[in-house]
């Protein structure tokens, strides 16, 4: 969550460009990859 508001952040208050947004929506893609990797192996169809 705190990543997302960073990145929220960056564009309306101090107003960084959009390049500002790239490490954090990066780091929540990451986590994305990682828990969606973690469910598909622990919640395997027959």
């Amino acid at each position: 969550m705190n990543w997302a508001m960073d990145g929220f952040q960056n564009i309306i208050l101090r107003r960084l460009g959009l390049d500002s947004v790239l490490l954090p929506a990066g780091i929540l893609l990451a986590y994305a990859v990682v828990f969606f990797g973690l469910a598909v192996w622990r919640f395997r169809f027959e």
